[in-house]
């Protein structure tokens, strides 16, 4: 078995387990540090502040827990790359989340999100965000720059759009329209915003005239 990749799911763990603790003191064998962690299909409550001291960390899974918050300090985990914590009880991102340099694929879909934070903006990294079953009635405009983006999912928000524009040609635009319009600057691919079991796809997305 891989020891840089914990397989820690579907094990009723209330706790992240102290065993990754144990890593933190392993930093001259480089090689035995873990890269990788499911922990998804647990009964975790929090992300404990020891966990962000192993840096080695570049892929996180955490989905179907009982997460409510993300720690302001994820960004210390200076590899991370993916990371998912879907299907938890999350109500907000912190400010720092756009801190998270490597970032590249990030799912927090079917939590208690109303909003994110405009400094998601920076995470230039990132290619794959999936905001799906949510309560978001907008998005930061920041988002659209996110230059790698290419894979968006809106779904299952009722009533999103984008923060107000004064253009009177954005207002003559539908909702999916003002979105796409939005990420014209990214290389976006894929676009899922119907509230019902069916997408838009286009590429590219175009300005509405």
């Amino acid at each position: 078995m891989n020891k840089t990749t914990l397989h820690w799911s579907y094990l009723n763990f209330k706790d992240v387990p102290m065993d990754l603790f144990l890593y933190e003191d392993l930093e001259e064998n480089y090689s035995i540090l873990p890269s990788k962690v499911y922990l998804k299909e647990n009964f975790i409550t929090t992300i404990p502040k020891w966990l962000l001291n192993v840096t080695t960390l570049k892929f996180i899974h955490l989905a179907g827990n009982n997460l409510s918050a993300i720690p302001e300090e994820m960004y210390l985990l200076e590899n991370l790359e993916f990371l998912d914590v879907s299907n938890n009880q999350i109500r907000e991102l912190p400010k720092t989340i756009g801190l998270i340099d490597r970032l590249q694929r990030f799912n927090i879909s079917g939590n208690e999100l109303t909003e994110l934070p405009p400094e998601i903006g920076a995470l230039k990294q990132l290619e794959e965000l999936n905001i799906s079953k949510n309560h978001l009635k907008r998005l930061p405009v920041q988002l659209s720059e996110c230059q790698r983006l290419n894979e968006l999912n809106l779904s299952d928000n009722a009533d999103i759009g984008i923060y107000p524009n004064e253009s009177p040609i954005y207002h003559r635009c539908n909702r999916f329209q003002q979105i796409a319009a939005h990420f014209s600057t990214c290389p976006l691919r894929f676009l899922n915003l119907l509230i019902i079991s069916a997408s838009f796809t286009t590429h590219p997305l175009h300005m509405c005239q």
